[in-house]
């Protein structure tokens, strides 16, 4: 799912450096590191796998993963027993708090 109302700008933006909305503007390494890991053959992605996807800085440059930007991250599970887990830092740095109702 994806939200393709563009605003006039974007749009300008993107026919100016030669780019489609499926290229966009920037590359976000966030996004290729979950592509990397899960394909479309992926049975089942476990909250652990999530949590290492999160926490990598296995990408070239700053934009890893978790990097100077991230502050937080967060995980919401929802199943019968829906559970909330946050980081309340850079995941690579410190432990994700388990919250479940």
């Amino acid at each position: 799912m994806s939200n393709t109302d563009y605003s006039a700008n974007y749009l300008a933006s993107l026919a100016a450096n030669n780019k489609t909305p499926e290229e966009g503007l920037y590359e976000c390494q966030r996004i290729k590191s979950f592509q990397n890991r899960f394909t479309e053959n992926t049975q089942s992605i476990s909250i652990d796998e999530i949590k290492k996807v999160l926490s990598s800085r296995d990408n070239d440059g700053q934009d890893v993963v978790s990097n100077r930007f991230t502050f937080a991250s967060v995980i919401y599970e929802l199943s019968d027993k829906p559970r909330f887990l946050v980081a309340p830092g850079k995941p690579h740095e410190i432990e994700y708090l388990k919250l479940e109702w």
